[in-house]
């Protein structure tokens, strides 16, 4: 993990119910075609027509009911900041992307999920959003 156990921490936040995961997605798109058409930065059509940057940071919490009896239970909440060179591909911006309560039944094999969420910040097992990746699970363990 990018994000170790420095001091403690992640273990301490563990010990009471409280999991975390932090992330960045940045991409930086440029059309060098010899015979790409260059605007200002203001009549860009496409991201890339000139460079174009963009940055998404995402950070998700969790907390464990089983601390009042209710096993197999979660709260989550996650924000997102972005920012873009490109207005046309969207205000930059800070806000809410995920408040919802979690819980499992059947020995974890079906989970519930209610509220507002954003299917791009949701693991499943070694797939995220369709895109072969990583089994996130730990971090919500504190691992």
């Amino acid at each position: 993990m990018i994000d170790q156990d420095k001091g403690g921490v992640r273990s301490a936040l563990a010990d009471v119910g409280i999991g975390y995961i932090g992330w960045t997605h940045n991409s930086f798109a440029n059309n060098l075609l010899p015979n790409a058409a260059r605007s200002t930065i203001e009549n860009q059509l496409y991201m890339g027509q000139n460079p174009t940057f963009a940055s998404t940071n995402f950070m998700i919490v969790t907390y464990d009911l089983s601390r009042f009896g209710l096993s197999d239970r979660q709260i989550v909440l996650g924000a997102e900041q972005q920012h873009w060179t490109w207005d046309r591909a969207g205000p930059d911006r800070v806000g809410l992307n995920t408040l919802a309560y979690y819980q499992t039944f059947f020995d974890r094999t079906l989970e519930l999920k209610l509220g507002y969420l954003r299917n791009q910040n949701e693991f499943t097992g070694t797939l995220f959003g369709g895109i072969t990746g990583s089994n996130m699970s730990a971090l919500f363990q504190g691992a």
